[in-house]
């Protein structure tokens, strides 16, 4: 199971639940930034910072 399988596993029993993913990969390298499912939430790219965090899971919480 993925990433991508395990939110939307979690989304099934809790639909109101806010993802973001994470990835070591950098962004034009990414195996999965085609997948569709990838668009929905929110994606931080490793290493970050913590403010970077922060405003991430910000957004997430705020997004309706």
């Amino acid at each position: 199971m993925n990433g991508f399988d395990l939110a939307q596993a979690a989304l099934t029993l809790r639909p109101s639940l806010k993802v973001v993913h994470t990835s070591g990969y950098p962004k034009g390298a990414m195996v999965h930034q085609e997948e569709p499912r990838f668009k929905q939430g929110f994606i931080i790219m490793k290493p970050y910072r913590r403010d970077e965090l922060k405003q991430i899971l910000e957004s997430a919480l705020e997004k309706q």
